[in-house]
């Protein structure tokens, strides 16, 4: 079994699997390039500092923003809890929707397997072809499905865990520059 065979025997499930592969795909990309970059700019020498003294080059700076701004009085004091909960739900953007993918990747993957059977057993015998052997060609093409649903699954977990993983030393990172720049303690929490 093939490529084409599958595209052009997939049914109506394959196209919504496909669509759930390329958007793991997308996410796996763009969360390993903000992964990356947060952790590339992190090691950056500063190349500026900000208002504070702080290096602005610095993706958790945005906190340090944000201090500056209350201290200075241009945002108010009630603005230093969004900006934290801003800066952690970076890192966990796009968790919950690779959670979805391996949920429903493999009822989607099990859908065409169902299908694939009752067409496979609703076609009429030729008089060429033994029915076994149509029944046989059904069921292989109704298990392509299941077996594209089920790697695809697999594949979301994997990256999911490796962006929960990204997710949790994101935290850790706003965590600890959250308690340096803390407007609220003056800044001078360790």
């Amino acid at each position: 079994m093939n490529i084409d065979y599958l595209v052009q025997n997939g049914g109506a499930v394959l196209m919504p699997l496909l669509a759930l592969s390329l958007a793991t795909l997308a996410l796996a990309i763009e969360r390993a390039v903000y992964f990356r970059w947060t952790t590339c700019q992190r090691a950056a020498p500063p190349s500026q500092p900000g208002a504070d003294g702080l290096p602005s080059s610095v993706p958790e700076c945005a906190l340090h923003s944000a201090a500056a701004g209350i201290r200075t009085g241009a945002l108010p004091p009630a603005a230093w809890p969004r900006a934290v909960d801003d800066a952690l739900a970076e890192g966990r953007r796009g968790l919950r929707a690779l959670d979805f993918v391996v949920c429903v990747a493999p009822m989607l993957g099990i859908l065409g397997t169902v299908l694939g059977m009752v067409n496979g057993f609703g076609q009429p015998a030729s008089a060429a072809d033994s029915p076994v052997a149509m029944l046989l060609d059904g069921i292989a093409e109704a298990l392509a499905t299941t077996i594209l649903g089920l790697v695809i699954a697999a594949a979301a977990l994997l990256v999911r865990h490796a962006c929960a993983a990204g997710a949790e030393r994101h935290e850790g990172r706003v965590v600890r520059c959250a308690l340096t720049a803390d407007p609220l303690d003056g800044g001078r929490a360790a």
